[in-house]
């Protein structure tokens, strides 16, 4: 029944607070400075507060609004899951999500998994489980939409927009493990954002 709510100063829009509301008596609980910066807050598997920032994260108590971890990235190795438009937890705590390819791929954007307990960024690079003809042409990947995980299947599922036609998209289904494997795609008339397995 609390409402986590990321907010910025009117006089400085780049400090941060976050403010916790109690939703039944819509009356404030706490307000948190998160200083500089901070680029989103999200709820992880185990219902605390995410907050990310460029060089780091915190990671912060639902219950008594302690800080219960900070990860402080290496420049070369920072996972870059804070501008991320999509967020999936999975049971054990990894993140998946949208990562900024930078030079590792032609792609703008790929799917990338993050795991908060050895703080390592797994990256699926299309061109890793894809061929060009596949990228292309038969699938036409665009941008990637979204990410998330099928734990009956062991399954990274990837959301994608479709080149030059931004209305269309697709669903590709790689299985996890040593080295991915592309099991199916599906084309879809419209862009997934999000999808939950059930």
């Amino acid at each position: 029944d609390r409402l986590f709510i990321l907010a910025i100063d009117d006089a400085q829009p780049e400090k941060n607070t976050m403010v916790v509301m109690d939703a039944k008596a819509n009356e404030l609980l706490h307000e948190i400075d998160l200083g500089i910066d901070v680029q989103k807050i999200t709820k992880n598997s185990s219902g605390n507060v995410v907050v990310s920032y460029e060089e780091l994260h915190h990671v912060i108590s639902s219950t008594t609004i302690a800080t219960i971890n900070t990860e402080v990235y290496n420049q070369e190795t920072a996972p870059n899951f804070g501008n991320s438009e999509s967020a999936f937890f999975d049971k054990n705590g990894n993140l998946y999500y949208q990562r900024p390819s930078e030079t590792a791929s032609s792609y703008e954007n790929i799917p990338a998994i993050y795991d908060f307990n050895t703080n390592t960024t797994y990256l699926y690079l299309y061109e890793n489980f894809l061929n060009t003809d596949q990228l292309q042409t038969e699938f036409a990947i665009g941008e990637t939409s979204m990410v998330s995980y099928d734990a009956k299947n062991n399954l990274i599922l990837i959301g994608y927009s479709k080149l030059g036609n931004i209305n269309f998209g697709g669903l590709l289904r790689i299985k996890l493990g040593p080295e991915p494997k592309y099991l199916d795609n599906i084309d879809l008339e419209g862009v997934p954002y999000a999808v939950f397995v059930k």
